[in-house]
């Protein structure tokens, strides 16, 4: 009878744990990126909002403007508060305020108790 060698292969246990190192790690750099795009998604998102709103100020303000305008060619020597009830921004008005015969100053305020226009213009009421 011929005797059989088994031969046995011996596993390296360091190198079990560098496996183990390598999955955590792995694990790790998968996390730190999930949250690093969570993030980006984030500030989007929040840039989004402020361009949305900049422009509903911009069109509400741009409306009122446009709504005091065709009111002085209506009366050209008015004096009074121009407001759109309709608008993205309900609490926004304008104001018209004579500066001399032939011309009005029209400032817009986005909020109720705004101290500084949005918009400001002279118009010229001699045309």
């Amino acid at each position: 009878m011929k005797s059989r060698t088994i031969i046995r292969i011996r596993r390296n246990p360091s190198r079990q744990g560098s496996v183990l190192l390598l999955c955590t790690l792995a694990a790790v750099v998968l996390s730190l990126a999930g949250l690093a795009i969570l993030q980006s998604h984030s500030r989007n998102l929040a840039m989004t909002r402020s361009v949305e709103s900049s422009m509903a100020a911009r069109m509400a303000s741009d409306g009122l403007m446009q709504r005091a305008i065709a009111q002085l060619r209506v009366d050209p020597n008015a004096t009074l508060r121009v407001i759109d009830k309709n608008s993205s921004l309900p609490d926004a008005y304008g104001e018209i305020v004579p500066i001399s015969a032939t011309q009005s100053e029209v400032s817009i305020f986005l909020y109720k108790d705004a101290k500084v226009p949005s918009m400001k213009r002279i118009i010229n009421t001699s045309n």
